[in-house]
């Protein structure tokens, strides 16, 4: 089973984007706006670069299974355990955007997709993201 899980998981993160742009295009789904759960704005002078090594230095991977929203420049997401992630974007006006939110791979996967049981996550990023907020 384990087995079984890994090969699905490498091939839904390969065909997910190709799937979420075709669904939009085909408007099979619609998505725009950003999400909730203001963070704060990046620092003027800390660079997008300089954010995203940030996360990648303490955890955060590129979040693929994800709606990308307006003035998204990228989003992250950490895990937390085999049931929960942290997620957070960074959009072209600087501002900071993150919830906490079930792990598409975890056992309750449809509640990541139906976004059921999200919460801020807020106390986290404040804390992690501290001196990278004005």
């Amino acid at each position: 089973m384990k087995i079984f899980l890994k090969i699905f998981w490498k091939t839904a993160y390969f065909f997910y984007p190709y799937i979420r742009g075709l669904s939009l295009f085909l408007r099979l789904v619609k998505h725009s706006g950003r999400q909730q759960y203001h963070i704060g704005f990046l620092k003027k002078g800390i660079s997008n670069g300089e954010f995203k090594s940030f996360l990648i230095g303490i955890g955060f991977e590129p979040a693929v299974i994800a709606w990308i929203d307006d003035g998204e420049i990228f989003g992250m997401r950490k895990l937390e355990g085999k049931l929960w992630q942290y997620h957070v974007r960074l959009f072209s006006d600087g501002e900071i955007r993150g919830h906490k939110e079930y792990s598409p791979e975890s056992w309750r996967w449809w509640k990541h997709f139906t976004e059921v049981d999200e919460e801020t996550g807020s106390e986290y990023f404040k804390e992690s993201f501290k001196w990278m907020l004005r």
